[in-house]
């Protein structure tokens, strides 16, 4: 079975990859804004829909939550966060990760977020072909009547 180029392009991004050192951490792997829900009354955030959780880089997780403001059926990649949008949110994440890790807040800097930025630009055509990869495989395997290849 000949693949074409394909082998190439995955071994060029997992080369990338292990260069930006993203660290490794607990990620829910499926952060579309349907599994991100938002309590007022408690001001508290919470994810649903754990099946894909695990360990995963900090750099695609962020990517692909990004990604999913396209959508999926019927994606606008107009929708995907502008630069601005995606400093503002990695920084807050930044901040609400210092805190965690018993940090002040402002100890965040401009230069953790632009780093943070750039390892998320860099994971966002490795969500493009791991989801692309899950859809082949679906579309071969599920019992799911769903056209995954369209």
């Amino acid at each position: 079975m000949e693949f074409g180029p394909f082998p190439d392009v995955c071994s060029n991004m997992l080369n990338l990859i292990d260069k930006l050192q993203s660290p490794v951490q607990f990620c829910h792997n499926d952060l579309c804004c349907g599994n991100v829900i938002y309590d007022s009354k408690e001001d508290k955030i919470r994810f649903v829909d754990m099946e894909y959780s695990g360990y995963n880089y900090r750099g695609f997780e962020i990517a692909h939550h990004f990604c999913e403001f396209a959508g999926v059926d019927k994606p606008d990649y107009d929708l995907f966060p502008k630069k601005e949008f995606q400093l503002r949110w990695i920084k807050r994440y930044l901040e609400e990760m210092a805190v965690l890790n018993g940090k002040d807040s402002s100890s965040v800097t401009e230069q953790e977020v632009s780093d943070l930025y750039f390892e998320v630009q860099h994971f966002v055509p490795a969500c493009h072909l791991m989801w692309g990869i899950w859809s082949l495989f679906q579309a071969k395997h599920s019992i799911i009547d769903y056209d995954y290849v369209k």
